[in-house]
Parts: C-alpha cells; sequence; structure tokens
C-alpha cells in the first residue's frame, strides 16, 4: 500500500485562548520526494510517515490489492473493469499478472514473483521494496553502500518514522515532538482494518532467503528506522516511555476512543480528504482541474504562500497514490 505521509505545522503551545497547541495537517497518499517537499513546506513543519515489517508489509499489500477481491464475484467483476480500462488495474496490478488471474495465497504469489518478477509490470513495485519506493528511493538499489547513503539522507530529512511493530511507542514519540494530548493519542478502535491470515516466513527457510534477496532495501531501511526509534526512546528515557506507555493503554480502557481527525483540541486537520476529493471528481477530470480544486483548499491553511501552494498541490496529484474507481 501506498505510504502516507502527514505534514504538521506545529505552533507554540498557549496560541489560543485555552492554552493549548493547535496544529494544521496535510495528509497525502503519495511517493516523497523529501527535497521538493522540504522546500515546499514552512519550516516549522514536521514530516512523519508510518513503516512496517517487509513481510508483513508485503502480505498485507497483497490482500489489499488482490487477495480480498478473489471470494465472490469480485475478482471476476475487477477483471471486466481492467477490459474496459476503469483503473482496476491499479487494485490489481501487479499481482494480477504475475497470479495469471488465478486464486491463489500469499504464499503461491510469493514464489511466482520470486521467479517471474519484472519492472515492466504495472505497479510492480508493490513487490519490489514498496516501501523504499514510496519513500522516493531506487526499489533497484543492490549497493550497500548506497543503500546506507540514501537511506541516512532520509533520516535526516523527515522528523519521525512510526514502527508498527512498536506503535505504543511511536505514538509517545509523536506526541513528544508535537506537543500532543494525551486525548490526541486515542484513536477510534472501529476504524483498525480486518488482516487476513498471515504467514510467518520463518516457517519457510526458503522463501525467507529469496525474500531476503528481493525486498533487500526495505529490509535495511526497516532495521534502519527501528533502531532509529529505539534510539529516540532511549533519548526520551526507558523508564519515562514505560511509566507513558503503561498510562495510555490505561487510557484506552477507561476512556472512549476517537480518532485523530476529530479531536477539536489536537490537530486541526484541514477540512478536506484527499482521497475522498480524488474519488468524487468526474470521470472525465483532467489533472489541471484537480490541482486547481486543491489548491484553493491549501491556500486556507496557514496563510500559506500562493507559489508554494499551487506547487505543493500539483506534487500532491502527480504522485497521489490512489486508485480512483
Amino acid at each position: 500500500m501506498q505510504q502516507r505521509f502527514l505534514f504538521l505545522l506545529k505552533n507554540d503551545v498557549g496560541t489560543n485562548k485555552k492554552n493549548e497547541c493547535m496544529k494544521t495537517a496535510i495528509e497525502n497518499h503519495c511517493r516523497l520526494n523529501l527535497t521538493l517537499v522540504k522546500n515546499m513546506m514552512p519550516k516549522r513543519a514536521r514530516v512523519f510517515t508510518i513503516i512496517r515489517q517487509p513481510w508483513a508489509q508485503f502480505q498485507s499489500s497483497f490482500n489489499f490489492y488482490y487477495g480480498k477481491n478473489m471470494p465472490g464475484e469480485g475478482l471476476s467483476e475487477l477483471k471486466v473493469k481492467v477490459e474496459k480500462q476503469l483503473h482496476a488495474n491499479c487494485f490489481l496490478y501487479p499481482y494480477l499478472h504475475i497470479a495469471e488471474g488465478r486464486n491463489i495465497d500469499v504464499l503461491e504469489y510469493s514464489d511466482l514473483a520470486f521467479e517471474n518478477f519484472h519492472q515492466n509490470i504495472p505497479y510492480f513495485f508493490r513487490s519490489k521494496n514498496p516501501q523504499a519506493y514510496d519513500l522516493g528511493l531506487d526499489p533497484y538499489l543492490e549497493d550497500e553502500e548506497e543503500m546506507k547513503k540514501n537511506i541516512a539522507i532520509l533520516d535526516s530529512g523527515i522528523d519521525l518514522v512510526m514502527i508498527n511493530e512498536h506503535m505504543d511507542e511511536s505514538l509517545i514519540m509523536l506526541k513528544s515532538m508535537m506537543n500532543m494530548t494525551w486525548d490526541d493519542m486515542l484513536i477510534d478502535e472501529n476504524k483498525k482494518v480486518k488482516y487476513y491470515t498471515h504467514y510467518n516466513l520463518d516457517d519457510y527457510p526458503e522463501r525467507y532467503a529469496k525474500f531476503e534477496k528481493m525486498f533487500k532495501l526495505d529490509i535495511f531501511l526497516y532495521r534502519h528506522f527501528n533502531a532509529t526509534l529505539w534510539r529516540k526512546v532511549d533519548e526520551y528515557g526507558r523508564e519515562r516511555m514505560d511509566d507513558d506507555i503503561t498510562k495510555l493503554r490505561k487510557l484506552r480502557g477507561v476512556k472512549k476512543t476517537k480518532t485523530l481527525q476529530n479531536d477539536s483540541n489536537g490537530i486541526k486537520k484541514s477540512n478536506f480528504d484527499f482521497k475522498d476529493l480524488f474519488n468524487s471528481i468526474p470521470k472525465t477530470y483532467n489533472d489541471t482541474y484537480l490541482v486547481n480544486i486543491l489548491y484553493r483548499k491549501l491556500l486556507k491553511l496557514e496563510n500559506r504562500d500562493k507559489v508554494l501552494s499551487y506547487d505543493l498541490a500539483r506534487y500532491m496529484v502527480d504522485n497521489h497514490g490512489g486508485c480512483p474507481i
């Protein structure tokens, strides 16, 4: 699944009547160009994203784009849309091509992908270092020194890379970075995704060796930012972190959860959702139509510069990762 980034504009505490830290968020599914994004955002903006263990991400992506469509008539209906050129290839590829349209599970798909994968397949990056690709890196990068160099550049430009497998620690670090409240940390449990069966790759050593080779860059990326997160935790204080996690988990159990985007005391999310905007436009739209809508909405945020707002709107449209069907 394409990476989701949040760009938060951090103001000083005490900027409103309730003496609370107000923040504006611009959220987008996109492939990151860190240099361009930094140039188009205010200096006080903070950029963060989330990555996950590569094999877990590989399985999730397969199930989201292909596996969930196989039961019943879902896959057949999408195949018809592909033939009619109705953007369904965004949901099905590269899986449909590699699986040859068959109803298979992720283990069977992984075997085929290791043998039959190539860069000319639409959306090839979903099965070749997809997280590195979304972060702007070349998914075919093989040299380890170049990997480390490129990842170090990302590390210097992204304020926080959260780790899915250590979400509580990640949330506490986000809270600290953005001066957020405990209420900001309480998410809507109803929005949790129902996952399909995930296989443990340790049970399949031959597949594991092939996966390590094919997803080498994503594995490097994950290991680096996992270590970076724990260095931040050490700086924060392990005992302090343990106490905060205990408090966070207790609050989840005793207080009705609420979503980040609806919390009036924390992030003041922009009054649009880019994915909804992208999917609601006419089928005959062109990019200029969407850029202009997004541009006008961006201008309303933080008294943004007109030129930079247009550049950011153009960037978000050109790099948008949603599937418009």
